[in-house]
């Protein structure tokens, strides 16, 4: 908020209504460094005729809504079976500065791998942001395999190979054992 973002670094004088004609319109350029509240601006006023001063009560308002800034960025991943840890977010606001401590969160479940956490701030002037990031629940982790028995087998010539079998689980599937595929032949 500030002077520039409010009142556009230009005043009007003489004319009533809505309206403000390029006349009536005059520059102003720094008078309030960037802060909110009321001032009363002198200002010299050129014309055909000569110039005058022309007062003015100002008041420069915030309209400005706070950024939310998410670390992470607003999609993450979390690996399935691990816990959700916030990565960090910060408030802040052009008048009021760090808000971080004003931010409140909610958390909604879209699906069994979507999740969205929500993040709103107001404030002191009644503007408000929200900022949503979207957790996306991965499996990136393959199964393991157990082999049952050793991984190296001595066979004597000429006799039999039997598969001993193995044992699949996944982290997030469970036992996968019924799917394991043994591929391939032992020449004894």
């Amino acid at each position: 908020a500030g002077a520039s973002d409010q009142v556009n670094n230009y005043v009007c004088f003489g004319s009533s209504g809505a309206s403000c004609t390029a006349d009536n319109l005059y520059r102003i350029i720094g008078v309030f460094d960037n802060k909110v509240g009321e001032y009363n601006v002198g200002f010299k006023v050129k014309t055909l005729t000569g110039s005058y001063i022309k007062e003015a009560r100002i008041k420069v308002i915030d309209t400005t809504p706070p950024e939310i800034i998410l670390e992470g960025g607003e999609k993450y991943n979390v690996e399935y079976g691990k816990k959700y840890v916030e990565p960090g977010y910060k408030a802040i606001d052009v008048t009021d500065g760090d808000i971080t401590s004003k931010v409140s969160i909610s958390r909604e479940k879209i699906n069994d791998s979507t999740y969205t956490v929500t993040y709103e701030v107001e404030d002191s002037y009644g503007n408000k942001r929200t900022v949503v990031r979207e957790i996306t629940v991965v499996d990136t982790v393959a199964p393991t395999i157990q082999l049952n028995g050793s991984a190296n087998i001595a066979i004597p010539l000429n006799h039999e190979y039997k598969e001993l079998g193995a044992r699949a689980v996944d982290i997030k599937d469970g036992d996968l054992t019924g799917q394991i595929a043994i591929e391939g032949t032992v020449d004894s």
